[in-house]
């Protein structure tokens, strides 16, 4: 009797509702990572200090896995370095260039 008058309106409950939640959920975690990692990510790296500080590595080349030669500039003047598992060694010191045309100044090879 009473029980006949109610509407059994179909409920949004199952598992559509649950894969649809779901997958919502993981869209909003990977946005919320992606702008993290876009704002939040140089700065923890130190990358925007060395955009805006006093040194800079000009390049980089891997010698094997573990071994890598880098050049970097120090207020103006280029160092090559030498990286690896004993640490980080300054090999030379390398002369200036020129302003005009690139070449190095100094006295000859060293």
């Amino acid at each position: 009797m009473l029980l006949a008058a109610q509407s059994h309106a179909p409920t949004a409950t199952g598992y559509g509702l649950f894969i649809v939640q779901t997958v919502a959920g993981l869209a909003l975690l990977a946005v919320g990572a992606w702008a993290f990692v876009r704002l939040v990510g140089p700065w923890m790296r130190g990358t925007t200090a060395r955009r805006h500080g006093r040194m800079r590595i000009v390049e980089r080349l891997a010698l094997d896995q573990r071994r890598a030669i880098c050049i970097v500039e120090v207020d103006g003047a280029e160092l090559l370095v030498g990286t690896g598992d004993g640490g980080t060694t300054l090999l030379k010191e390398l002369p200036r260039k020129a302003a005009e045309g690139g070449a190095p100044t100094g006295n000859g090879p060293s």
